[in-house]
C-alpha cells in the first residue's frame, strides 16, 4: 500500500514589483522544501480570472522567479506549489497546497502612470516611475488568511509624492 503524503507547502514567498516607466516585473523568491524526495515548484499566475503556469524550477535551482510580463493595471496571485515525488508509477507526483502573495501591478507610462492598488485606507496612488514594492504571503491551508500578507513597502520614484505611499490590503 503506498500513500501520496503531499510536501509541506513553501514557508513563505516574497513578491517584489518593479515599475520603471513601460518595463514591469514581479520577482518571487522563498526558501527551499527539505523533503529528501521533492521535485521541484510550479509558479502559477492567476489575474482577471484566469490561470496561467508560468514555470517551473527544479529543486536544485534557486528558489526565484521573475515574471517579465505581468498584467499592466490589474491585481495578480501568484501561487508557488512544492511537488514531491509520487509513491508509485500511478502516483507520480504529489503537490503540496500553493502558498500565495497577491500584487497590484501599476500601468505603464503611456495609460495612466499610475499605480492601481486598494490602500485600504482610502487614500490615494502615486508615480509609477521607479517604483518598488514588496509583498510576502505566508503558507496556509484552507481558506486565505488576509491576515499573513505584510504591508507592502514602496521606494523609489523622484520628487516628493503626490499622495501618501501605498499600501496593500489582501481583501480575500
Amino acid at each position: 500500500l503506498a500513500v501520496a503524503i503531499p510536501p509541506a507547502p513553501v514557508q513563505q514567498v516574497t513578491a517584489t514589483v518593479t515599475a520603471d516607466g513601460d518595463d514591469r516585473s514581479v520577482r518571487l523568491e522563498w526558501p527551499p522544501n527539505s523533503e529528501p524526495d521533492l521535485l521541484g515548484y510550479v509558479v502559477t499566475r492567476v489575474s482577471g480570472g484566469r490561470s496561467k503556469s508560468l514555470g517551473q524550477v527544479a529543486v536544485n535551482d534557486q528558489t526565484r522567479f521573475v515574471d517579465d510580463a505581468p498584467p499592466a493595471g490589474a491585481t495578480s496571485r501568484y501561487e508557488v506549489t512544492a511537488i514531491r515525488r509520487g509513491p508509485d508509477d500511478q502516483v507520480e507526483q504529489v503537490p503540496a497546497q500553493p502558498t500565495t502573495v497577491t500584487v497590484d501591478v501599476p500601468r505603464g507610462a503611456d495609460d495612466g502612470g499610475t499605480t492601481g492598488g486598494d490602500t485600504g485606507d482610502g487614500s490615494g496612488s502615486g508615480s509609477a516611475a521607479g517604483l518598488t514594492t514588496v509583498v510576502t504571503g505566508r503558507a496556509s491551508s484552507g481558506r486565505p488568511n488576509p491576515n499573513l500578507l505584510s504591508s507592502v513597502q514602496a521606494r523609489g520614484g523622484s520628487g516628493r509624492p503626490a499622495s501618501p505611499p501605498t499600501t496593500f490590503d489582501s481583501g480575500f
